[in-house]
């Protein structure tokens, strides 16, 4: 497996092996069939259950690292408020130890930390976390080199509080900032054909958070954009958050009325975007993506444009995906 060279920015994907548990239409990808510019892959393993030791699926580790450089995802039960109780207690650093034990055992070569901010209103900001998260990286990353990440939350309270992300003190631990910078407003079909628009609009009856907002908050901080890895996720979703692929897409099997269905333009300016700001790209649910060639463009077409995009190539039409305008009324 080559060593990987964050100073050219890899592409990084996020794997998730069995979508169809999202919608039982959903096909899923094999590992062979991940696109070979992946370069590191994000693997969001099981839930780790509060009380019990971290699982994981030997051989599929093994088939995915068989060539790629594997970062397994910290998927907590219950999400913030889990971290809030190991973050409090006295023993958070056995964890650590534990997780770096882990890593060596299974060939993982780093961690991904997730929902490390509240989740939904009912949940309270607990300091504690952003405090004791430093020592805690630190000590997952001290005895084997490991990679780690830390998901960064798109919300400005969140990305410019120095108790929630002290970057002075992350900068010197963190590999990785992955910046959620996708599924930022809800699926409205009659304003925008996704979730995530690249720059802001006019506050009024179409408003919707951008990822333009979300780098105007990252930029009131001294996170070190080195490091930093903007979200760009490949997503066909329905207003009840319900998820497809264009597989289905293309088959025709999706009432579009109800739909909100990024098209080649949408991906390709994403991976313009992320290139313009000097960021590295996460690419996310690439199993959503077309990869049997269903939609007659070649295989994964939404990975491709975005891929075109960030390196400076040119948009890849695709009449069958091309089906929605995404100018915003």
């Amino acid at each position: 497996m080559p060593s990987i060279d964050f100073q050219t920015k890899p592409i990084i994907c996020g794997y998730y092996g069995d979508m169809a548990t999202y919608n039982p239409d959903i096909t899923n990808m094999n590992i062979e069939s991940l696109p070979p510019d992946c370069e590191i892959i994000i693997f969001s393993g099981t839930p780790w259950m509060k009380g019990k030791p971290l699982t994981v699926d030997a051989n599929l580790i093994k088939q995915l690292s068989s060539n790629r450089t594997v970062i397994l995802q910290i998927n907590r039960e219950n999400n913030y408020n889990d971290w809030v109780d190991v973050l409090s207690s006295d023993s958070y650093l056995e964890e650590a130890k534990t997780l770096s034990k882990f890593a060596l055992d299974n060939g993982i070569k780093g961690f991904r930390f997730e929902e490390l901010t509240p989740q939904d209103f009912n949940q309270t900001l607990n300091t504690k976390v952003g405090i004791n998260i430093i020592p805690y990286l630190c000590q997952v990353k001290a005895s084997n080199d490991l990679i780690i990440a830390i998901d960064v939350d798109y919300l400005a309270e969140y990305i410019t509080n120095p108790d929630v992300y002290n970057f002075g003190e992350l900068n010197n631990i963190v590999d990785l900032y992955l910046v959620n910078t996708f599924n930022l407003n809800p699926c409205t079909p009659s304003i925008y054909n996704g979730r995530t628009p690249i720059y802001k609009i006019k506050h009024g009856s179409n408003c919707l958070l951008s990822m333009e907002e979300v780098m105007q908050s990252l930029k009131m901080t001294n996170i070190n954009f080195d490091k930093t890895y903007l979200t760009v996720e490949i997503q066909i979703m329905d207003i009840n958050n319900m998820l497809y692929t264009y597989e289905l897409e293309c088959k025709g099997s999706i009432q579009e009325k109800s739909i909100c269905i990024p098209n080649t333009t949408d991906y390709f300016q994403k991976g313009s975007y992320v290139k313009s700001e000097n960021c590295g790209m996460l690419i996310q649910y690439v199993e959503l993506d077309n990869f049997d060639d269903t939609c007659c463009c070649g295989k994964f077409i939404a990975f491709r444009n975005v891929l075109a995009g960030f390196r400076g190539q040119s948009v890849i039409p695709c009449p069958k995906i091309d089906v929605q305008n995404s100018t915003i009324p």
